[in-house]
């Protein structure tokens, strides 16, 4: 067996992605996150992150992708992803935030 020691390709379909995008996004993202995903998080940059329920205790673990001033992708297993975007969408519709999905 040899390293890899140039670029690569990896599988990533099996993943489910869900985006976030609004003038509120990053208030609904970092109340139900652990991490830190907008303010001076540079467009680009993928933050691996927690779901949190109400309690505190974690509902997720999922990578947070900024992709602009106000759009974020969520992206989590695929087995978790629609529990996680049913979720999403109850927190977003009982906060006042202006949020697409």
């Amino acid at each position: 067996m040899r390293p890899v020691s140039g670029p690569g390709v990896g599988h990533a379909t099996h993943f489910a992605e869900i985006d976030v995008q609004g003038p509120d996004a990053a208030d609904l993202l970092e109340y139900i996150c652990v991490a830190k995903v907008g303010g001076d998080t540079p467009v680009g940059k993928g933050v691996y992150t927690h779901l949190l329920d109400a309690k505190g205790g974690v509902r997720a673990d999922l990578t947070v992708l900024r992709l602009g001033q106000d759009h974020y992708r969520v992206v989590d297993g695929a087995d978790a992803g629609h529990r996680d975007l049913t979720w999403i969408r109850r927190m977003a519709q009982a906060s006042p935030t202006a949020v697409l999905m």
